[in-house]
């Protein structure tokens, strides 16, 4: 936070500095549309097992024997969009609101590894077949944001920046797991056919957005926008309820018998998702 305020409080005055050679351009009403690639960085672009999202199966996972606080976010590059309103305050000073969204797919064929590899070693020695696999939703991280920004000219063209802070919101996506299984130990065979739906509730909290970009006067009160920024957030996942159905059937010395199975449990432990995306877009505004 006081990172965000000392850069706040540099744009602001690198914009008085320019204030009175720009006074023609004060108050001035702008709306614009950006689209783009929303590029998942850190842990949330992570996909590997050392913080799945299946607390039963990180056990073995480096020797943990709890699972962990975090969650890896598996996710891969989606699609941004944002649309904004600014007010030009003093000279090239402006406020600025912005709503936007990313839709980012869910890297589930790595999921599928890490749990195959989790699942081998939680297995044992016991002979299995058909380790569990999962498919899955997507993300949609909304992003409702307000802060000051800075239009500089430069010829033709316009520097731009912006430092927005508000809320960030995302649902971690339901996963669907396959439970057709089975296992073989002493002589007695088992397995499993059905799937359990694992539902995140949604999560919000504070965010921030940074970026810079070129505006390119295209027509007197029309700018075309290219912008490069990155939007962080730390959000606090709640349970996840697993709704299990299926047949389990059971085989001893030839002798078969199956049973229906129906049930619902949470897990109660509540874990961290960092949400980091790189946002690279091009769009248009309106001045007024």
């Amino acid at each position: 936070m006081k990172k965000l305020t000392l850069i706040s409080m540099a744009l602001i005055a690198a914009g008085m500095v320019y204030t009175g050679n720009n006074s023609a351009d004060a108050q001035k009403l702008s709306f614009g549309l950006n689209v783009g690639a929303g590029i998942p960085m850190g842990a949330f672009a992570k996909h590997d097992s050392s913080a799945l999202p299946v607390s039963q199966y990180t056990s073995n996972n480096a020797g943990k024997v709890n699972d962990t606080t975090k969650f890896n976010g598996f996710a891969k590059t989606g699609f941004h969009f944002n649309v904004w309103g600014q007010y030009m305050i003093a000279g090239p000073i402006g406020v600025k609101l912005q709503i936007g969204g990313s839709m980012i797919s869910y890297d589930v064929t790595s999921l599928n590894s890490d749990i195959a590899t989790e699942y081998a070693a939680y297995s044992g020695s016991h002979s299995s077949a058909g380790s569990p696999t999962f498919t899955a939703k997507n993300y949609y991280v909304g992003q409702y944001l307000i802060g000051p920004s800075l239009r500089l000219p430069a010829g033709k063209f316009n520097i731009e920046g912006q430092i927005l802070v508000g809320l960030v919101s995302t649902t971690y996506p339901t996963l669907t797991e396959n439970l057709d299984q089975s296992s073989t130990s002493g002589g007695i065979t088992y397995s499993e056919t059905g799937s359990s739906i694992l539902s995140f509730k949604s999560s919000s909290g504070f965010g921030y957005n940074i970026s810079a970009g070129i505006e390119d006067k295209i027509a007197p009160h029309i700018g075309l926008h290219l912008d490069v920024g990155y939007t962080g957030s730390s959000l606090s996942v709640a349970s996840y309820t697993s709704t299990t159905s299926g047949t389990e059937t059971v085989t001893i010395a030839g002798f078969t018998s199956s049973q229906a199975f129906n049930s619902t449990n949470t897990d109660n432990n509540s874990k961290t998702l960092s949400v980091s995306l790189l946002q690279i877009t091009l769009g248009l505004s309106v001045d007024l």
